[in-house]
């Protein structure tokens, strides 16, 4: 059996009946690391593709993705008209953060578990007091209430505007391509507000927002730099262009989400409103222009870091009394 994906490489690898690599399969991948390689790559690309076209709200590709997850849901619901009516959304696909769950719908099946969709309104002796005041008499109770999705830090962040933890409590987080903040001097942070988190995996985001900071202190280090900041205007312009964009996609659609701090019709600042290889593409050029630098000296020459025209090697060959010196 053969995975059904369009690209051809794909379309070679062999799967058993339970959808596991084959023997054969396994073994092409232990001995053509090419081949492993770029199927892995080709994998990726494709599932990118795929996953960020389906993020463009009223796309084909996002309609044709909830028709699909709708009919899942309701197989796995057995097609209880009731709980379908309860359980399925009727937001976009991924307007909430997709969680598959397995064995969480079938659940309903088993006459211990009942629904309840009322909200608490408070926890007594007995158990839990719904808001029409019915009492649901249980033994334990388990608050899945979420996270603190409010990039707040957790401990006293103090720059030039104050204390980062005042001003993302009271103002709209903010970071530039979300890993500095305006007024705060030398601080960079992996997955700020507007990261593309859900866009593919964190690990090779990080790595390259990781190349990014360590470039930027690399420049600072030779360049005889002491601080560096985003501007408050390349800050303000690059959340402006973040909101006028965010609209397309299907994170600002009508539906209460972490994206949006639990909100509604917040503003989205916990996602990017692009593909995850738009994003690292950006950070792929460092736009100097948009910070501001302090250097060591209070008067000092930006091209002082040049020295006296050699580079070190030079100079070590020199001082070794290299031929002809």
């Amino acid at each position: 059996m053969k995975m059904g994906h369009s690209a051809s490489l794909l379309e070679e690898i062999e799967m058993d009946e339970e959808e596991r690599f084959s023997a054969a399969t396994i073994a092409k991948f232990q001995n053509d690391p090419a081949f492993y390689k770029k199927f892995a790559q080709t994998l990726e690309m494709d599932s990118n593709i795929k996953f960020a076209i389906s993020l463009i709200a009223g796309s084909p590709q996002q309609a044709w993705a909830l028709g699909k997850t709708k009919e899942f849901m309701a197989a796995m619901l057995r097609g209880n008209e009731e709980l379908c009516r309860q359980l399925i959304p009727d937001f976009p696909l991924g307007c909430k953060r997709l969680t598959p769950a397995p064995g969480y719908l079938e659940s309903f099946h088993d006459p211990r578990v009942s629904l309840h969709t009322d909200a608490i309104k408070r926890f007594v002796p007995q158990g839990i007091v719904l808001a029409n005041d019915e009492v649901l008499e249980v033994d334990a109770i388990i608050c899945a209430t979420g996270f603190d999705s409010s990039f707040r830090p957790a401990f006293p962040l103090v720059g030039r505007q104050g204390n980062l933890q005042d001003v993302w409590s009271e103002q709209i987080p903010k970071a530039y391509m979300s890993l500095a903040v305006a007024g705060l001097p030398n601080y960079f942070k992996f997955l700020g507000p507007n990261a593309p988190v859900v866009q593919g995996d964190v690990f090779t985001l990080s790595e390259h927002i990781a190349t990014y900071i360590a470039n930027t202190i690399h420049k600072c280090q030779t360049q005889g730099i002491r601080s560096i900041v985003p501007s408050e205007a390349a800050v303000e312009d690059y959340f402006e262009h973040i909101t006028a964009v965010m609209p397309r996609t299907v994170f600002a659609g009508g539906c209460r989400s972490w994206y949006k701090q639990g909100e509604v019709d917040g503003p989205v600042t916990g996602l990017y409103p692009g593909s995850r290889m738009h994003f690292i593409r950006l950070l792929e050029h460092f736009r100097g222009e948009d910070w501001e630098y302090t250097y060591e000296n209070a008067r000092q020459n930006r091209f002082a870091y040049l020295g006296n025209g050699f580079t070190a090697p030079e100079m070590a060959m020199l001082k070794a009394g290299a031929p002809g010196s």
